[in-house]
Formats: structure tokens, sequence, C-alpha cells
């Protein structure tokens, strides 16, 4: 007999104004499934639990909070999520519906979605429902009175931290942008919208529909300040639609200048916000190969599957309009592949992609990041790039959307240390220093030698608060109170300029902060 589980519901509960909480989200509120909600860290505050407070609605005394740390570290998301999905599969088990509280929409950016998805990964047969819900942007859009789209406009929904350069680009591929999380990249797109003539097309808002809702039209003035996490920024582009038509009437030109016989152009952003990575190319050699390029495909928005023209029929039929076919060997196919994408999903066995790659590999700040998945859609393995490029965060999104298991295998993920190369990226901190001093420094983190950080600016939640620093990390305030002689590596998150001590040669690793974090 098959275990009877109770539903798990996904409760959108809007962003912030008690008012936006919707009739089916009410009622199930008012109904008798257990209550949990998320927080960052244990004895924290829940954002979504304050909004069903101030909705009039009477906190259970069951209700439970799930910890879901605000971190890239992989390791450590991995055990949070696997600690969430057990015990909320504990709650289900008997036989009571679980809702999951979630600011805006569950849909959206939310960590529901998650959730839901590692919970089936553990009993398939688990009923999971979501109530949709008002989203931030929308909410923001009401409130300043901001046209997201009309008639036939073209909008993106993206994060800010997938960087300037993708803020740039989708500038000339829509009308409108909305960025989430703007908040570490702030004085960098203020800096892309100066720079464009856009200053005065684009509206800041913060904790829409709270008590503490502000919005900013002079976006201007925010520079150099401290924002709130839950904020955004609306953008129109007016001017792209002659700049695209001005760019169609130039002639195509290849990707690459090697003798391969395919011609790639830069694929369409269209959904890279389910993406870790801008731009993916999926390569699959074989009919069962080709079927599960289609599955992933479908959870990586605006990847390209590429397949052999023997399998036309095939690919188009797994990845409807996405599909490239072409004659030939892969192997000519790489130079193009590797110049036009950021990361690639090799369906192919690990050896046959380590001697396809290899001829044209260039280093980390090049390369992109190749990750390997089996053609049982078992395992994702990073080959290449994996931090840099960005070959692990893909890796684990694949984990997320199609529950399969990364393989990782980088020394600071797999010992839940610092990873030198990348660290504070999600906060907007800019690396600064050779690549000897980072590879010198990412040896003495992971072979436990004492190695300083010296913190003077920036935010203090580079580190998640779930599990304790490494004890060979060191902590100072000021770099002039650490002796090199004593430290392998030095960390050093300033806006000073570069200490002239002999001692620091070789050794110093700096991260800038944006101005403004604190």
């Amino acid at each position: 007999m098959h275990q009877q589980f109770g539903r798990l519901i996904g409760v959108s509960l809007g962003p912030g104004h008690p008012d936006d909480i919707t009739r089916r989200a009410a009622a199930a509120l008012a109904g008798d499934g257990r209550w949990t909600y998320p927080v960052k860290k244990e004895g924290e505050a829940s954002y979504a639990l304050d909004i069903a407070r101030r909705g009039g609605f009477a906190i259970p005394h069951d209700a439970e909070p799930l910890v879901f740390p605000m971190t890239t570290r992989q390791d450590v998301l991995a055990r949070a999520w696997a600690r969430a999905a057990a015990r909320t599969l504990e709650l289900l088990a008997s036989g009571r519906d679980v809702l999951f509280l979630v600011e805006g929409d569950a849909s959206t950016y939310s960590t529901f979605g998650h959730l839901a998805r590692a919970v089936r990964i553990l009993a398939p047969t688990v009923a999971v429902e979501v109530l949709p819900g008002v989203s931030s942007y929308c909410a923001a859009a009401a409130a300043v009175t901001f046209p997201l789209a009309d008639a036939d406009d073209t909008l993106a929904v993206i994060p800010a931290s997938y960087s300037v350069a993708v803020i740039d680009h989708l500038l000339d591929e829509f009308d409108s942008l909305v960025l989430l999380k703007v908040k570490p990249m702030l004085d960098e797109v203020l800096n892309l919208l100066a720079r464009r003539g856009l200053t005065h097309e684009a509206v800041f808002v913060e904790k829409v529909g709270t008590p503490d809702e502000r919005v900013v039209r002079n976006v201007a003035v925010l520079r150099g300040e401290a924002v709130s996490y839950l904020s955004l920024m609306l953008i129109h582009n007016p001017g792209r639609r002659q700049k695209t038509e001005d760019r169609e009437q130039k002639t195509e030109k290849p990707v690459s200048k090697s003798a391969c016989s395919l011609k790639i152009t830069s694929p369409q952003n269209l959904s890279s916000v389910f993406c870790p990575l801008s731009s993916v190319a999926v390569v699959a050699i074989t009919r069962h190969g080709i079927a599960l390029a289609g599955k992933v495909v479908a959870a990586l928005p605006g990847a390209r599957l590429f397949a052999p023209e023997k399998f036309r029929a095939i690919a188009e039929a797994a990845a409807p309009g996405v599909a490239t076919c072409y004659s030939g060997k892969t192997g000519d196919q790489v130079p193009a592949l590797f110049a036009a994408f950021d990361g690639i999903v090799c369906i192919v066995s690990l050896g046959a992609v380590v001697r396809l790659i290899a001829p044209h590999l260039k280093g980390k700040e090049q390369d992109p990041g190749i990750v390997v998945l089996d053609e049982a859609g078992r395992f994702a393995i990073p080959v290449l790039s994996g931090h840099k490029g960005g070959g692990n965060a893909l890796a684990v999104h694949l984990a997320e959307a199609m529950g399969v298991v990364p393989v990782l295998t980088t020394a600071s993920d797999v010992r839940g240390t610092i990873t030198v190369d990348i660290l504070g990226r999600e906060l907007g901190w800019r690396l600064e220093a050779s690549k000897d001093a980072v590879t010198r420094a990412c040896a003495a983190v992971v072979n436990d030698e004492a190695v300083a950080f010296v913190q003077e600016a920036g935010s203090r939640d580079w580190w998640p608060g779930e599990t304790p620093l490494p004890a060979n990390i060191h902590l100072f305030e000021r770099i002039e109170d650490v002796n090199p002689d004593d430290y392998a590596g030095v960390l050093w998150v300033s806006r000073r300029k570069m200490p002239t001590s002999p001692a620091l040669a070789g050794k110093l690793v700096i991260y800038r902060p944006p101005e403004g974090q604190e």
C-alpha cells in the first residue's frame, strides 16, 4: 500500500501589502493545512510570515520555519535543501496538507519551486499545488503606473546579478527590462543607464507594498547608497526598435574562422533569467541522448540543441525551433560552440568530451563552462571552468530542474571552504589580483594553511551563518594588523589603494565592493 501524503501547496502572498493576498490564498491560510515558511537562518524573522500576520491571520502554534541560507556555496545549499525537503516530507506523511508561504508569486524566482522539486525526488507521488499571486514587479509597475508592455512590446525580467554586460545586451533586445535583486549591482547599473542616456527612463522601487515602500524616479541620486535586498528597477528603452531594425539589416557573419561546417549566431537570451549562464549549447549524438537533450533544453530556456544531421527529425521533435543539425564530425563544431556559448552541456561520454575539447582549451578565464550528462540522465559532471565559467552552477541548476546528481570535484566546494576566485560575486565584489596570487591563495585555503581575511568595507553577508568559518581563515578589520609572514595568503576587502608592503607581494588578493555597500 502506498504512503498517503498530504498536498504540498505553495501559497503566494503578494510582495507586501496584505490586500494583495488573493481569495484562494486567504482560504488556504484559514484552512487546516500545516504552515511552513522560509527563513535565512534559525531565529530570523520571515518576510512571508509577516505579510500573513499584517493581513490579520492568526499564526498557528505549529507553524514551522524552514532554513534556506542566502549563499552561492553549493555544498551549503545542498545540505539545506536536503534538510528542508526531508522535514517537509515528514509533515506530509501525516496526511495533512503542508502550506509553504511565499512572498510575491510562488512561480516567479521562488524558493517554493526548488522545495517542490527536492520533495518530489524523495517522494514522486506527492501532489503539488501552486496558488498564484501578485509578483513584486507587477505590484511595482502598478504602484508607479509604469506600463511593462503595450501592444507588441517585449519584456525581460532578470536578476541584476547576471552582470552589466547581459543587461546591456538585453536593453537592445527588449522594450522594457525589469531588474530584480538590484542591490549589489546598483552603481554599475546606474553607470550603464547614464552611458546609454536611459537614466530618466528608469524607476527604482524598494519594499513595494509594505509600510516602508520607497519609489525613486530620479535614480541618479541613488549612487553610493545602500539599498534593501527587496528592491528592483523598471527600465524602458524607447530606442530599442530602431537599433534592432538597423542591426537586422547587416549581413550575418560566421562566429568562427575555423573550417567547421557550423555557423552560429548569438542565441537570443529570451529567458536567460532561469539559467546560471547567459547562453548554453546542448550537444547530443545518439537517439536516446537527443531525447534527453530535449528535456535539458526545456530546463534551460534560451538554450539550443546541436545534433548530427542524420538525426534531424528526432532533434527537431525534441527541441522545436531551437535545434541545429550539422554535417561532418562533432569535433569540427567545437570551435564555433566555444566562440558562441558561455556553457555547453554534452550528453556524450566523459572520455570522448575530453578528447573533443582538449585541442581548444585556452584557460579558465576564457573557456566556457562544460558539463557532461550521462545518457540515463543520472549525473551532471562539470568538466571545465567549474567556478569562473559557471560549470558548477550549471550542474547544480540541472540537478534542481531535472533531479540529476551534480558531481562537484573542485576542492573548495567539496571541503566547504572559501572559493577565492568567485568570493563575493553575488554581492557585486570585483576581484583585483594577479593569476598567481589567486592560485596561491586558493591552494592555501584548501590545504588548510593560514589565510588572513581582512574586511574594511562591503557587505558582511559573504559567509553563510549556518556553518562555522574554517579554522585556517583568520579575520581582521585592518590590513595594518596583519603580519604577512604569518599567512600563506591575504584576502582583503577594501576600497583603499593597494599597500606597498613587499611582504604582501604574491600573497594579496583584493576584492572591491560597490560604493555604498556596507
